[in-house]
């Protein structure tokens, strides 16, 4: 056997093992193709009355369709459409208790002794239809409330239909007493088509404005450039960070007039991420002919239309918090802060805990900061210090040290350039310098990002020999000059941030390597992967290299 041939092929092998082993995975979130659960409902429920001396038609006709499960991107559901000839039935009472349940995610269940022919959900301005169907006293279908909200029990009532309303919060089991006369008719199928419908489960893109279209065979309706709303709203059980876009319509087409309302909701969680949203169409229209006829000819027509989409994206998480609404680049921004985490209506690029809570690099058309704990929320500004090399005394001893000034009266963040991550930082507060929390301050692309709170001198003190102090001059106890002054640009930080983990206490004690643990970022676990493939790359490649020579 061909001992280095042999060799060489398992080498080779190892070599394409590594590349499959360590390419990255990169997860998505919201709706860039995260799988996510699904509760769909459209529901369309159709009256139609005539009447002439001589006879009269009731018929009803419901189209449903209802999907729950999980999906990616798109599903398609079954759509059947069932017409009915209702028959006049006997007067008779109903008395008993009404069961109603909605779930936290959006279920919706009700119990009722008399039978029921459409349930409808009624929260803020938005009404949906969660189930409608052949009379049943047990049903089940899908609505979003917001937090709390009105459910109506609407019963067949000879040719026409009886409601009654209730009080609900979701989440909560809840009965009520009903006593009702009803006659309600018999039935008999006419006629039953099936079709299939494709659903899209995309959202809006957040801070712009939205689009809403409802189309038939009949009518198109449509709200175009809806703007939004920003406040905290609920989803599976929680008060969240929200978006909010709803628009009512009424639109005519030829005599009929059709009233219409939309509503969009995007709920974001931890970090900024989309955790899920709600689309919501309402449309209905009521036509009577012949009234002024007298009883030569009567015809009456009631269409009600609701769909209902309710997203819950796969592993996302949300902070339970206090929230608070500040302005970030003219725009109103929700930030909630639970223990740490931020959950916020923006895109997060970094998250970094400093002494007193949670420093937040959001982007909303340009990056910005953020400074967030249990009590206070504010925007922290992105300011250009002046930069030069001194010499300071730390504990009688003479230290090169790089000034920082900057012109700030509120918080602020800055950038200092350094030459090795051995270093600790003081600030000037009334003429004595007090070391900066470790926290406040932290690495990225070759600087040191600084939270100031809000101090406007900062000494940078390196704790290794390694660093180059420049030309250096005499200075005080607490106060420094300088005959050699240099400039230092301020660097936008990247997505990529890691953190500055130091527990110095004094200039002669050297500060940790950056530590992961303390910053929130997307990619930095896929460059460690990039590090770790390369170098077993490498590790192979030379030992194929080894057994070709021999």
């Amino acid at each position: 056997m061909n001992f280095k041939r042999f060799g060489s092929v398992i080498l080779s092998f190892l070599v394409l093992f590594s590349f499959v082993f360590f390419v990255p995975t990169i997860s998505s979130q919201g709706t860039d193709g995260a799988e996510s659960h699904v509760y769909y409902a459209r529901y369309t429920i159709e009256f139609h009355y005539s009447s002439t001396p001589f006879s009269s038609t009731e018929t009803m006709r419901i189209t449903n369709s209802t999907f729950n499960g999980m999906v990616n991107r798109e599903f398609t559901v079954q759509e059947q459409s069932t017409t009915y000839v209702l028959s006049s039935g006997n007067l008779k009472e109903y008395k008993g208790t009404v069961e109603l349940t909605l779930g936290t995610n959006g279920t919706v269940y009700v119990s009722s002794p008399a039978p029921l022919v459409e349930v409808e959900v009624t929260s803020g301005s938005q009404q949906e239809i969660a189930w409608a169907g052949v009379p049943s006293t047990e049903v089940q279908g899908y609505a979003y409330v917001n937090g709390s909200g009105e459910v109506s029990l609407v019963f067949l009532n000879g040719t026409g239909t009886t409601s009654e309303s209730f009080n609900v919060s979701a989440g909560k089991e809840e009965t009520y007493t009903i006593d009702v006369y009803l006659n309600v008719p018999s039935f008999q199928v006419k006629e039953t088509n099936t079709r299939e419908v494709n659903v899209n489960v995309q959202g809006f893109e957040r801070y712009n404005k939205g689009d809403f279209i409802y189309e038939n065979s009949n009518v198109e309706l449509e709200a175009n450039n809806t703007p939004f709303s920003v406040s905290t709203s609920y989803f599976d059980g929680k008060d969240v960070p929200s978006m909010v876009w709803s628009a009512p319509a009424i639109t005519f087409s030829g005599m009929v007039g059709y009233n219409a309302s939309f509503m969009m909701a995007e709920f974001f969680g931890i970090n900024g991420t989309e955790a899920g949203f709600v689309r919501s169409t309402y449309v209905s229209n009521a036509v009577n002919f012949g009234g002024n006829l007298g009883n030569f000819m009567n015809m009456e027509n009631l269409v009600e239309h609701s769909s209902v989409l309710i997203v819950s994206f796969n592993g996302a998480h949300v902070a339970q918090g206090r929230p608070f609404t500040l302005e970030v680049n003219g725009m109103p921004v929700v930030v909630q802060y639970d223990q740490g985490n931020v959950s916020t209506t923006v895109y997060v690029n970094m998250t970094h805990q400093v002494y007193e809570g949670t420093l937040v690099e959001v982007f909303l058309n340009g990056v910005h900061y953020v400074f967030v704990n249990s009590s206070n929320a504010s925007t922290v500004q992105l300011v250009k210090p002046t930069v030069k090399h001194v010499v300071i005394n730390v504990n009688s001893t003479q230290r090169s040290a790089i000034e920082a000034d900057i012109s700030s009266t509120g918080y602020a963040v800055f950038n200092i350039s350094i030459m090795n991550s051995s270093f600790v930082i003081y600030k000037n507060v009334g003429g004595h310098l007090v070391l900066l929390n470790s926290r406040d301050y932290f690495i990225a692309d070759g600087n040191v990002t600084v939270f100031s709170d809000p101090a406007q001198q900062y000494y940078l003190v390196y704790t290794s020999n390694s660093s180059s102090s420049g030309t250096q001059s005499n200075s005080s106890t607490s106060s420094t000059s300088s005959t050699s002054t240099s400039s230092s640009s301020t660097s936008t930080s990247s997505s990529t941030m890691n953190t500055q983990s130091n527990s110095s206490t004094s200039p002669s004690q050297s500060s940790s390597y950056p530590s992961s643990s303390q910053s929130v970022s997307t990619s930095q676990s896929n460059y460690t992967v990039y590090i770790i493939a390369v170098v077993v790359v490498i590790i192979v490649a030379i030992g194929i290299a080894y057994l070709l020579r021999r």
